[in-house]
């Protein structure tokens, strides 16, 4: 789990204390089975996940190329 937030010199608080609220929440509201898996039960009305199909125009995707290969990878 991580999260990535942009934030300008005041949010960084926010952004920290909802980090510390989900955290705590995680081990000792939620907690774990001794075997390391999340306790509850699953919400089978929620949809599957499916993987998105992206539609990247050719300028974008050459764009794309060229940064990626400027980084060296």
């Amino acid at each position: 789990m991580g999260l990535n937030a942009e934030h300008s010199w005041a949010d960084a608080p926010i952004i920290g204390h909802l980090w510390e609220d989900v955290l705590f929440m995680d081990r000792f509201q939620l907690g774990y089975t001794e075997t390391g898996d999340c306790k509850g039960e699953t919400d089978s009305s929620l949809p599957s996940p499916q993987r998105l199909q992206w539609d990247i125009e050719e300028p974008v995707s050459l764009a794309l190329t060229a940064s990626v290969s400027a980084l060296g990878f």
